[in-house]
């Protein structure tokens, strides 16, 4: 299979630009710095058993049939920030224990939990006066909202705030961030978040453009080398004739600085020789392309496709 000159050149021209492309990207990547990074948002805190300040006003106050005197419900929003994902199981966690407990002091009393949205199938567990966490897997921007209800212990009126108990995450860091008192806090978020299947889409359309040139690369990987040869064997068999036929042609214009001239370009590239020059040879016509006329340009060319491929594989397989 030949290459055509025209579609080399422009493929080199690709070639070059995507080469340099994925080189600042990948020094950017490797050198970037990655943080490991779970952030609490507390959404909203409501005492649901407060009566108006009417005097002499009482009433006793239920949930799930157990009496409380002083019932709270926090809404909590936990996102992973970071850039790295977070593993929650297995000989590669990045939890120092199987869980990430979270608790709201020694005054409130969690006595129930309810997951409002869930993106990475988090397990929320009540355990002692605490909350754990519970997951196989926590990528980066994934969210979870949990309710929680609390019960004030004693008659003290502060309001509940979540305090992370430990420093559970390895080499990591862990946020809270109250947003009860931010006026539209809530419906903002730090960063640009596109809907999951945008993302995928721009997943699948990235990897076709990485499969394709994958294969485009891996047949001039095969195919320049190949060009090389059989530039090789023709001049064995040609290019003394091809000579000669060019210095028959030259006589006719001994004095014609400007043939003389084309003929030398001709003897060193006979692939740029045009149709007039072919017409009466008697060997057989060059068919192979300039970017394999010397083997310091093949080898760039296969170098350059080697690079591509490397990358390419590394970019699929990191997918």
């Amino acid at each position: 299979m030949n290459v055509t000159k025209n579609f080399i050149e422009k493929f080199n021209l690709f070639i070059g630009v995507l080469v340099l492309c994925a080189t600042v990207f990948g020094v950017w990547y490797q050198t970037s710095d990655k943080t490991l990074e779970l952030t609490w948002d507390l959404l909203s805190v409501d005492e649901l058993t407060e009566l108006s300040g009417t005097s002499n006003l009482k009433a006793n106050f239920k949930y799930n049939g157990t009496d409380v005197k002083h019932l709270w419900k926090v809404s909590l929003r936990i996102k992973n920030s970071g850039d790295l994902v977070i593993i929650g199981k297995g000989a590669h966690s990045n939890l120092l224990e199987q869980s990430i407990p979270l608790t709201f002091g020694d005054n409130f009393k969690v006595i129930d939990l309810e997951s409002t949205y869930n993106d990475l199938n988090l397990a929320a567990i009540r355990k002692k006066n605490a909350i754990e966490l519970k997951f196989e897997q926590w990528r980066s921007d994934e969210i979870a909202v949990i309710s929680v209800y609390l019960e004030a212990i004693g008659e003290k009126s502060e309001v509940p705030k979540p305090i992370v108990i430990s420093r559970s995450l390895i080499n990591g860091t862990i946020k809270i961030n109250d947003l009860t008192s931010i006026k539209g806090g809530i419906e903002k978020e730090p960063k640009v978040i596109f809907p999951e299947k945008v993302l995928r889409s721009a997943k699948v359309i990235v990897n076709i453009f990485i499969i394709l040139c994958f294969i485009i690369t891996g047949m001039l990987v095969i195919m320049t080398p190949i060009e090389f040869i059989k530039r090789r064997l023709w001049e064995n068999d040609n290019i003394s004739g091809f000579h000669d036929h060019l210095d028959k042609m030259g006589n006719d214009f001994v004095d014609d600085k400007m043939v003389a001239h084309l003929i030398n370009k001709y003897k060193d590239n006979p692939e740029s020789a045009p149709e007039s020059v072919w017409v009466d040879f008697k060997g057989e016509r060059l068919k192979s392309d300039s970017v394999t006329n010397t083997l310091t340009s093949t080898l760039q060319v296969t170098l350059i496709c080697a690079l591509i491929i490397t990358s390419a594989t590394v970019m699929l397989l990191g997918t």
